[in-house]
């Protein structure tokens, strides 16, 4: 849908397109700790990921994270997630749509997963708390990954 701006003063009328990266997006907010973040920063600059590829990176991370083969235990991620403190650093990202309903999906899965154990884990279920455990996550393999490289270098 296009926007438009009558400019009587000009003669004519100007048409705005849509921005395309809003479309069919969600914006989310998370917290991470600040060590997450420094790590995260990190593992961007060593992938050769720039500061503005921030949302694609954790896009990335989120799609390997809700992938069933490569991560099965999620649910108890998540869960363990929900107990972190110090979350002090805020990020804001666009997430698509289709995305964001997987992992609001995943967080209510992993929310009657914690309440079927014994002892019962609680958790209040949001897409904020499954994005937080993609990337910690991603963090954690891409380390393991690169320890285990630079050990067979030498």
């Amino acid at each position: 849908m296009k926007k438009r701006i009558d400019t009587s003063s000009l003669d004519g009328v100007i048409e705005l397109p849509e921005p395309p990266q809003k479309k069919d997006c969600t914006r989310v907010t998370f917290k991470l700790p600040k060590a997450s973040t420094k790590a995260m920063q990190e593992q961007m600059i060593l992938n050769d990921y720039g500061f503005r590829e921030k949302t694609k990176w954790i896009i990335e991370a989120l799609e390997l994270f809700l992938d069933n083969e490569r991560t099965p235990y999620r649910k108890q991620m998540i869960i363990d997630c929900e107990g972190l403190r110090n979350k002090d650093s805020q990020h804001t990202i666009l997430l698509p749509n289709d995305l964001w309903r997987r992992a609001w999906h995943e967080s209510i899965s992993a929310a009657l997963f914690g309440a079927n154990h014994e002892p019962p884990d609680y958790i209040d279920p949001s897409v904020p708390l499954v994005i937080m455990a993609a990337v910690i996550r991603r963090i954690t393999v891409e380390r393991l990954e690169f320890c285990t490289f630079s050990d067979s270098a030498t």
